[in-house]
């Protein structure tokens, strides 16, 4: 089995410890995870090649030791489930054991599933965000300190501010082009939770190169695009909206 996909999956799923169980549906050597976090903020669908050689889905706790074992093998690991535990054999026949949910059991199981973005109604405002910008959130993220990011659609760019602290207010401007569905959008502006946020692209652009596209629309969810891989983070509504 391809043992750094399925680490690669379970990681983008739990998110630092954001996600601790999850609902894996494995059909023709292909895992999908739709998971929605305790506190319905964030939604992501991660899908990746396993070769797992089986059928069927897996509710999967303790996610991040799970995480840790994964990390310390390689594809000669196997996979043997029975009704209550998942048991990964090693080469040299060591194992490790851990114990299957039930769907029901699994608490981030959404109520309806996705299959692609186009579920989620993402944002009509679309710009590319590359590794540089995201070093240029993630430094004044990591100085202050602040619980939400607002991304605003201003004059053909995209900036990037928090003022949910007004001591530690920053903006970073135009930090990417954009394209937008429609034609009456001139301004628009959406407030998230900066922690869920900076783990997504801290996970995904992790070299020079790489490049994830994010939708927003005015006060709706801000989609980050990543392949086949989304993740949907809930809008913060103003207490004076």
């Amino acid at each position: 089995m391809n043992t750094g996909n399925l680490t690669n999956l379970l990681r983008r799923v739990n998110l630092g410890g954001l996600n601790d169980e999850c609902l894996i549906r494995v059909s023709q050597d292909v895992a999908k995870v739709n998971a929605v976090n305790i506190n319905r903020t964030i939604l992501c669908h991660v899908e990746a090649e396993i070769g797992v050689g089986f059928e069927g889905n897996l509710g999967l706790c303790n996610l991040g030791t799970l995480i840790k074992f994964l990390s310390d093998c390689d594809d000669s690991l196997s996979l043997k489930t029975t009704d209550t535990q998942l048991i990964m054999v090693k080469s040299d026949k060591s194992r490790f054991q851990v114990l299957l949910l039930q769907e029901d059991e699994v608490p981030t199981r959404p109520t309806t599933e996705v299959n692609s973005v186009d579920d989620v109604n993402a944002g009509p405002v679309h710009f590319k965000l590359d590794h540089g910008m995201y070093e240029q959130i993630k430094y004044y993220h990591d100085l202050t300190g602040v619980p939400e990011l607002t991304f605003t659609l201003n004059k053909d760019s995209i900036k990037v501010s928090s003022d949910s602290i007004r001591e530690k207010q920053f903006t970073i401007p135009k930090i990417a082009s954009i394209e937008t569905d429609s034609e009456d959008i001139e301004e628009c502006s959406v407030s998230v939770e900066a922690s869920p946020l900076m783990r997504v692209f801290g996970l995904i652009l992790r070299g020079k190169e790489d490049v994830v596209d994010i939708y927003i629309g005015n006060n709706t969810p801000l989609t980050v695009l990543d392949g086949i891989n989304f993740w949907v983070l809930a809008p913060i509504i103003s207490r004076n909206d």
